[in-house]
């Protein structure tokens, strides 16, 4: 398997998993739930938000698994919030100083003199994410939440801790790794029933124990991928894909809630069977930059705001594309004016200069 990185096919899965994220939240925000949704129409056993969800954790595994390996203790995490960072403090500000004065129900004396608005801001951190604004959004379906994407993120940088703390500790980090991934899928199988979205979360993190062990299974098998993936003919990668493009047909077929464990083999074997094939060139869809960032981060509050100027009469196939273009130009923003401009600072420890082509990993 081909593990170069400048010949992956990354930035185009990405663009396509924050695609699908756009298409998956079309449904509970215009009050439909997920039954109707594509994916989990056909599987009922998930659906294209958490696939959507689920390749960006397989990548960023694999990818901080590499980081790792070649960055110090303090350049990994300044390489780290400088790619998160940034874009995520313009979309806060602009959330409260632009969009909320906008569409809240609040007087602007209120709004501005509430505590409530400020807390908005705790998003920066990265933990303890608040969705809501006081008066913002509260007529809609999917009442009062902003940006309801932004939980990601909390789940994702915890993982990236956790990971150094065990490159940090732990000398034999290839065991470390693979043993830390058989391990979560233990859990998930043994105890997964037990544990209740709402009722274990790690207190002030306020982070799910189900989702933590849910994408925490994503995150350590594409961090598992990058330890493995030279050993792994192109032969093996092939059987790999059409065996899980067997599973896939099963979860069609049978449409059983319980088949939603067959994904954590499915879903990373497609993400890297294409991410690391050098006969699949996808790098042209990405040729402007790589928007899957901003997109992610931008599109959620974009669908509500289309709800909210269309009283919830805009059709579904209607908000996809109307949200993907404007999130892929305020994505494609996010690159060139924030991203890029960050990423010129990512070497500001070393005397290695970069250009704007080159990606943080």
């Amino acid at each position: 398997m081909n593990t170069i990185f400048h010949k992956n096919n990354f930035d185009s899965l990405r663009l396509f998993a924050s695609v699908i994220v756009i298409l998956a939240h079309c449904y509970p925000l215009k009050g439909l739930g997920y039954k109707y949704e594509p994916l989990f129409y056909v599987t009922h056993c998930n659906d294209f938000g958490h696939l959507g969800v689920s390749i960006f954790l397989c990548i960023s595994g694999y990818l901080i698994c590499h980081s790792l390996t070649i960055n110090s203790n303090f350049i990994f995490f300044y390489k780290r919030l400088l790619r998160i960072i940034p874009p995520l403090i313009i979309v806060v500000f602009l959330t409260i100083f632009i969009l909320g004065p906008v569409y809240t129900s609040f007087l602007l004396n209120d709004y501005f003199g509430s505590s409530q608005t400020y807390l908005y801001f705790l998003n920066i951190t990265l933990f303890r994410m608040q969705y809501t604004i006081p008066g913002v959004f509260d007529n809609l379906p999917f009442k009062g939440v902003i940006n309801g994407s932004l939980w990601t993120l909390s789940y994702e940088f915890f993982f990236y801790i956790i990971l150094f703390v065990q490159f940090a500790i732990l000398r034999r980090t290839n065991l470390v790794v693979i043993g830390s991934t058989i391990i979560l899928i233990l859990i998930y199988c043994f105890f997964n029933n037990n544990i209740s979205i709402n009722k274990y979360v790690i207190p002030f993190l306020n982070l799910s124990l189900q989702s933590l062990l849910d994408l925490g299974i994503y995150f350590y098998i594409g961090a598992s991928v990058f330890i493995i993936a030279k050993k792994l003919s192109q032969r093996i990668v092939f059987i790999l894909f059409i065996f899980a493009l067997i599973l896939f047909f099963v979860c069609v077929i049978t449409k059983s809630e319980s088949n939603d464990y067959l994904f954590y083999f499915i879903t990373p074997v497609f993400t890297f069977s294409i991410a690391l094939n050098h006969k699949i060139n996808l790098q042209k869809l990405t040729s402007m930059g790589d928007f899957s960032y901003g997109i992610y981060i931008f599109a959620f509050p974009l669908q509500q705001i289309l709800i909210s100027i269309t009283h919830n009469e805009i059709s579904v196939p209607l908000l996809f594309f109307s949200t993907a273009i404007l999130a892929y130009i305020f994505g494609g923003l996010s690159w060139h004016m924030i991203e890029l401009k960050a990423m010129k600072y990512k070497n500001a420890f070393s005397y290695k200069k970069i250009t704007n082509r080159e990606v943080i990993k």
